[in-house]
């Protein structure tokens, strides 16, 4: 958290979908949480989690830096093969 008068917000977005998710994909998130933040982000710990069937390109980027949660369908179910 930035400070003690910071506030706490996660931006999501499922793809469930066989395409692979972009990092446009991921930008364009960012953008969307931008605009309901009204650019001020400095009262703000943005958070941005991603539900994807397919994680494609961004499976190994630095998301950790971003802020960003990236789920794929193991990291939300709990089966047994």
């Amino acid at each position: 958290m930035k400070d003690g008068n910071a506030h706490r917000v996660v931006f999501g977005e499922a793809r469930w979908r066989s395409a692979p998710v972009t990092p446009a994909d991921l930008h364009a998130l960012m953008e969307k949480g931008l605009l309901w933040l009204r650019g001020d982000t400095a009262r703000w710990d943005v958070h941005y989690a991603f539900f994807a069937r397919n994680a494609g390109q961004v499976e190994g980027a630095d998301l950790a830096a971003e802020n960003v949660h990236l789920f794929t369908p193991d990291d939300v179910t709990d089966v047994d093969p």
